[in-house]
């Protein structure tokens, strides 16, 4: 029978609203959450201009409750279970198990004398929005042409460094990456040869295709056509779902913390191109749809890991995880947050990641404010593959290996303390 009265401490409460991810409980809901300095924006009603403040556990009058709200249109303010109970219309009893439910944490003796197979009602949550429009350019450049682009870069490359892919297998296996055989495509491009090379393509027949592909940057300001690259990088290769190479990014070899040019450069896309996640052919492996080298360990073949960069793809496959990364720092949709660029390049791949049996979006392991910032975008991006029928969650470095040894940021540097050697 029904259980007559349950407690909930003020301390038990306020560890739920704290372990709660409101955003995406909010966006899952279909609100609309924007990062405002500190805290968030959202509007809880149709309005122009969001009226309601969401702030993190620790931030505002009532950081002490965890996630709360404050709607100065209405002057309606509370906590995630408050929100629960007096937007969503949840009795509280069922609001604190939904809150349970999505945090995998119960306050001892809650649930006890729940009837046996009941389950409160789920929140609702309806399908996503429409993607707006990319602020980006319109999509002009066929795949085929850009996969066309592609190899003529890789192609002038290796004419002109012949050792490139030979280096560029050394750097994998350094990182603790190993080169598969050509599954995965990385040539080291010295900074001597990048003027050289962008001379070469801006002479041959193909420089108005490597133009579009964003390949090779036209001649401006008095300077003459160059690459995308300028100095030591490693170049590796994106492939689509049949394993064809179609995208180039450059993971500069010199990069160090606090360089303000960033350490991946993407292939640009002033021509119209399109941006793959890299190692996709692994998810389609994981999917049952094609046959890929690299053979995942069979207790994790049906996970997909989505991940923040490539070689945290590569050293993911070290550990036998077939994984995606996204290119991109993870985002969720165009409605949660300011480009939407990681659901973009998902969108397309959507039918394959159904097919898994799980996927997991995984943060890079950063200290402090950058790890939590890390932590909450994988969580809203995880909230809308799960609009989109997709098995998702989020998993931390710490819960894909317990024992990962001490100062591994990401699944590269646990690739390299852990994995055999080659």
């Amino acid at each position: 029978m029904t259980p007559k009265a349950h407690k909930l401490t003020a301390a038990d409460r306020a560890e739920l609203c704290r372990r709660v991810d409101l955003p995406a409980l909010l966006t899952a809901a279909g609100v609309a959450v924007r990062r405002n300095g500190a805290s968030f924006r959202c509007a809880l009603r149709d309005e122009k201009t969001p009226s309601c403040h969401l702030y993190p556990p620790g931030v505002g009058r009532k950081g002490a409750d965890g996630w709360t709200l404050k709607d100065y249109g209405d002057g309606w303010g509370g906590d995630a279970l408050a929100y629960l109970v007096d937007k969503q219309g949840l009795a509280f009893v069922d609001a604190v198990a939904e809150l349970c439910r999505v945090t995998g944490w119960t306050p001892a003796g809650w649930d006890q004398g729940r009837p046996a197979g009941s389950a409160p009602p789920r929140v609702p949550c309806p399908a996503p929005p429409p993607t707006r429009a990319s602020a980006g350019p319109t999509i002009t450049m066929t795949p085929e042409a850009q996969r066309d682009a592609a190899r003529a870069f890789v192609s002038a490359l290796l004419d002109l460094v012949p050792a490139a892919g030979l280096h560029g297998e050394d750097f994998l296996a350094l990182r603790g990456c190993f080169p598969v055989g050509g599954a995965v495509g990385c040539w080291v491009l010295p900074a001597e040869a990048c003027k050289p090379l962008a001379a070469r393509l801006a002479a041959g027949p193909e420089a108005d295709l490597l133009t579009r592909a964003g390949l090779l940057k036209p001649a401006a300001d008095g300077k003459p056509p160059r690459l995308p690259w300028w100095d030591r990088v490693a170049v590796l290769g994106c492939k689509d779902e049949a394993g064809r190479l179609t995208y180039l990014l450059g993971r500069r070899l010199d990069w160090t913390e606090g360089d303000r040019w960033g350490k991946y450069m993407n292939q640009a896309t002033a021509g119209g191109t399109v941006r793959w996640p890299f190692n996709l052919c692994a998810l389609y492996q994981a999917a049952g749809r094609r046959r890929w080298p690299v053979e995942p360990d069979q207790t994790k073949a049906g996970e997909v890991l989505l991940v923040e960069g490539p070689l945290d793809a590569l050293g993911a496959a070290c550990l036998g995880w077939p994984a995606v990364a996204l290119l991109t720092r993870l985002q969720a949709h165009d409605y949660a947050d300011h480009d939407g660029a990681a659901a973009r390049m998902l969108e397309a791949h959507l039918p394959a990641l159904r097919d898994v049996r799980r996927v997991l979006v995984v943060p890079d392991a950063d200290p402090g404010t950058k790890g939590e910032e890390g932590e909450a975008m994988a969580a809203r991006l995880a909230a809308w593959l799960r609009f989109a029928g997709v098995r998702a969650g989020v998993a931390r470095l710490v819960d894909l290996c317990p024992n990962a040894p001490a100062g591994c940021k990401d699944l590269a540097d646990l690739s390299k303390a852990i994995a055999p050697p080659f």
